[in-house]
């Protein structure tokens, strides 16, 4: 069996991307059924000047996708930056790049801007005529006032029967923290999904601050000390340098810029926690850079075995083996 990429999806309609104002825009296709290992969304879109100082990946506040009536991505950004003159990464390509998948920006990008994301899903799709059904429902920002011109936007996939296990985004529990004092959080994790484990929780705050106070954040299960964001962020991978800061054209034209936190956002690894339906946080939060209280919202990335099913096409001798929960793990080792 081969990796195989297919387009599944193409428009040119400029009212289905980003623009002037905030928008919610649904895309639904069908798709050949098989092992589907990665969906991939490829954008080559101009604005009138440039839509952020930040990458356009900022531009996407929330991120649903449904596979035969299956959510398996459920994303909602903390936060976004894109009146800001910040140009620290966004909640979403850190989510998707810390999950075994990849997003990133042409770094020459101002007023064109050209992005791709691999969203890795890992689910092996049978039906009746062969078909797969893909609902796709985007939450887009508002740009800082550019319109859109012109662009292109496009969903592929990633077919290999080589893949080894399935990645479901599952849908957020929020929490109101008050300043200066230290909560118990219960994030709810789906128990329908058979065979799913808990890779990890995606933890995003209203605003760009992390605003912790010195016990950080403790997972029950994990042990009997807190964490502080430093301390996680060493312990993903973050700290060393593996987060895209997408700083411009008048940076580099061709070369991406690294940088070792986003403020606000952690990804915090449970190393396939076995699932419970709930796993308990205990969060000491600090001196808040905006009012008296903060939401933060408690997303899990959960793995799970995936059957693959073979399609019938030309055989490669090299396997490409994809394991989302090798890949989260394997960054708290490197």
């Amino acid at each position: 069996m081969a990796v195989n990429y297919e387009q599944v999806f193409q428009t040119a309609d400029t009212s289905r991307m980003p623009s002037t104002a905030a928008a919610t825009v649904t895309y639904g296709f069908n798709a050949s059924a098989g092992p589907i290992e990665y969906l991939m969304m490829v954008g080559d879109m101009t604005f009138a000047d440039s839509p952020t100082t930040a990458s356009v990946f900022e531009l996407i506040n929330s991120c649903r996708i449904v596979v035969n009536g299956e959510v398996r991505v459920d994303f909602r950004a903390g936060f976004n930056k894109v009146g800001s003159l910040s140009a620290t990464p966004d909640c979403f390509s850190t989510l998707i790049n810390k999950i075994g998948g990849r997003a990133y920006e042409d770094p020459a990008g101002t007023t064109t801007r050209k992005f791709y994301a691999a969203i890795p899903l890992g689910i092996g799709t049978t039906g009746k005529n062969d078909n797969t059904r893909f609902e796709i429902v985007m939450g887009y920002a508002a740009t800082n006032g550019a319109a859109i011109t012109s662009g292109t936007l496009e969903y592929w996939l990633q077919y290999n029967n080589n893949f080894q296990d399935g990645c479901v985004v599952a849908s957020p529990t929020s929490f109101v923290h008050s300043e200066n004092s230290i909560q118990t959080v219960v994030v709810k994790i789906p128990t329908n999904i058979s065979g799913a484990v808990i890779a990890g929780i995606y933890v995003q705050a209203d605003e760009e601050a992390d605003d912790y106070g010195t016990q950080g954040i403790r997972c029950v299960e994990l042990g009997s000390y807190g964490l502080i964001p430093e301390f996680v962020r060493f312990l993903n991978g973050t700290l060393g340098g593996d987060m895209i800061q997408f700083a411009g054209a008048l940076t580099s034209t061709d070369a991406q810029t690294f940088i070792s936190d986003l403020q606000g956002v952690q990804f915090l690894p449970l190393f396939g926690l076995s699932n419970a339906g709930e796993v308990t946080l205990i969060v000491d939060t600090g001196s808040i850079t905006t009012g008296s209280t903060r939401t933060v919202t408690y997303t899990p990335i959960l793995t799970l075995p995936s059957a693959s099913t073979q399609r019938q096409v030309s055989r490669q001798t090299q396997p490409a083996i994809g394991n989302t929960a090798d890949s989260i793990v394997s960054r708290t080792l490197d």
